[in-house]
Formats: structure tokens, C-alpha cells, sequence
């Protein structure tokens, strides 16, 4: 790295020295920056604001936890829960829920050669560039021509609703995501009746489970569906599964490129993962009606 002289002039105790200087490097100036920043009185307006929110990170009885008055409005609003593969965003609405369901290994793209054959041409027009003709920019153009291709995307496995019957009027909303347990919970009051449900991600079973709760017996109604972003079709089980079947993109163009179809898609095999997502209800007691979707009934209230 290239070092700079830096001169700072007027110095009180430079015993008649008009200026100082010394070689620093930018890395150590930024450094010492900071640190005399650091010690002097800035005023109030240059002080960092807190960030504004209404999630607390400790809870009354001394949990650590992150939790919201409001449901999620959008993606980055909402919780996640995960086990390291099979991970969610729970977004804890009032009378629909969503969870938006990802698999870490649901690329788009097919096996192909990463390799750039042509980047060893391009290394000696690099090196003329830097070392004698010292024109950085046209070096930084040509370096692009050394790299392979660009990387295929993740992509989201699907998506779980489930719609309550009672209404949008409720008291006492708060969800939650508990740091310690990895639990995310939501609770309200509605019609009388109080609510909740958790979600967790199991990692010995490599399950998502989602439990639903409510105070009086024969009031926990609601409808489930699993859908998906990507090309899908599901289909609802006599077994009281709903069994979902998807093809990712054999190719998904970054948007820098400006491609007017940059998500393609191929039947072909081999071009494209197919993936599969189960959704499997369990009730104490009460029943399942399908058409396509489990629409449940439930006694007991979970």
C-alpha cells in the first residue's frame, strides 16, 4: 500500500515547527480518525440516533427476546426460524398467517463447466496495464474478462397459509422470537377467545412444526394451503397431507443484466432441480375437510 505524507499545520506544541509530517498509511489514518472522533464533544445533531422500532430484546421475566406489537407488512419485517437447512419467515398476521418456506440447497441452474477458458489470455493485457501503463480503469475493464460465469440463485421453496375464520378486530397482539429456544410465538385475544401459535425448526428431525392454540374448544378453524413462487402443483392427501411438487428455473439471469426473460424454465431433466415439500396436520381432535386444501375443525383448540 502506498503511503501519504500528512502535515498538519499550527501545532501547538511543535516548539516552533510550523507543520509535521510523517508517513501513515490510509488504513492507520482512518484508524486514529476514529479514535479522536471518538474523545471530542460532538454536537447533538452529529450523535447517531437510536434506531426506532417497536421490538424489545429483553423481556420482563429476563428472556432474551425480539418482539412486535404489529404483524409483519413485509419480507424483512418478519421472523426467521431455522435449523441450518430448512428454515422459515413467519410473518404472524392477524387472521392469515404466512410462512415463507426455504431450503438451502433449492438453487436454479443444472451442473455445468464454471471454468472461463479464456482467462489466461487476459492476464498479460492486465499486468501491461497496471505495471506500465498504470491506466487502472481499462485494467479493472479487462480483469472482468477473467471471470467465469455469473452464479445461478437460491431459490424460496414455498409457502404456507393458513387463514383463521374469526375476525381482524383483536387485543393484546405480540409476537415474538425467542433468541435462546429459537421459538417464534404469537399471541392475541379475538371474539372473547384467546390465541397462539409457535413455530420451531427441528434439526435432529429436520421438520418445521407449527402449533396452533386456542382457549375455547371448537373455535380454532382455519385453512391450509402450501403454495409456491416457482412452477408447482399440490395435491391434498386422504392421509391429511398436502403434498406439493415444484421445478426451479434452468436459468435465472441477474437483474444488472436488463435480460427481458431472465427466469427460464426447461421440462427437460437435469435441467432445473425438482423438489418436494410435505405438509403434514395433526389433530387432537376435530377434522379435515379436503378439496384440494385441509380445511380443519378442531375440538380440543390445538
Amino acid at each position: 500500500m502506498r503511503q501519504s505524507p500528512v502535515s498538519l499545520a499550527g501545532c501547538r506544541n511543535c516548539a516552533g515547527r510550523s507543520d509535521l509530517n510523517w508517513p501513515m498509511t490510509r488504513r492507520k489514518f482512518i484508524s486514529d480518525l476514529g479514535s479522536v472522533l471518538a474523545v471530542l464533544p460532538l454536537p447533538r445533531l452529529l450523535r447517531p440516533r437510536p434506531f426506532e422500532t417497536d421490538a424489545k430484546s429483553l423481556a420482563p421475566n429476563g428472556e432474551f427476546l425480539l418482539w412486535f406489537a404489529k404483524p409483519a407488512k413485509q419480507w424483512g419485517d418478519a421472523l426467521p426460524v431455522e435449523n441450518g437447512q430448512l428454515g422459515a419467515m413467519v410473518f404472524r398476521g392477524y387472521r392469515n398467517e404466512r410462512l415463507a418456506l426455504n431450503e438451502d440447497t433449492l438453487w436454479s441452474g443444472a451442473p455445468r463447466d464454471w471454468n472461463n477458458p479464456s482467462a489466461k489470455e487476459h492476464l498479460p493485457v492486465v499486468r501491461k496495464l497496471v505495471l506500465e501503463l498504470q491506466n487502472y480503469h481499462e485494467a479493472d475493464l479487462e480483469c472482468r474478462k477473467m471471470q467465469g460465469p455469473y452464479n445461478q440463485s437460491y431459490e424460496p421453496l414455498a409457502d404456507l397459509a393458513i387463514a383463521f375464520t374469526h375476525g381482524d378486530q383483536v387485543n393484546g397482539y405480540r409476537r415474538s422470537l425467542d433468541l435462546d429456544s429459537g421459538i417464534a410465538k404469537v399471541a392475541y385475544e379475538a371474539n372473547g377467545i384467546n390465541y397462539s401459535r409457535e413455530v420451531f425448526s427441528s434439526a435432529p428431525a429436520q421438520l418445521l412444526v407449527v402449533r396452533l392454540m386456542c382457549s375455547k374448544p371448537g373455535n380454532l378453524n382455519c385453512e391450509v394451503r402450501l403454495t409456491s413462487q416457482l412452477r408447482y402443483a399440490s395435491e391434498a392427501a386422504s392421509s391429511g397431507e398436502i403434498v406439493l411438487r415444484g421445478k426451479a428455473p434452468n436459468e435465472s439471469i441477474p437483474q444488472y443484466l436488463r435480460d427481458k426473460n431472465p427466469i427460464r424454465y426447461d421440462d427437460g431433466d437435469g435441467k432445473g432441480m425438482r423438489f418436494a415439500a410435505v405438509l403434514k396436520v395433526r389433530a387432537k381432535e376435530g377434522k379435515g375437510l379436503r378439496d384440494g386444501r385441509w380445511r380443519l375443525k378442531l375440538g380440543r383448540g390445538h
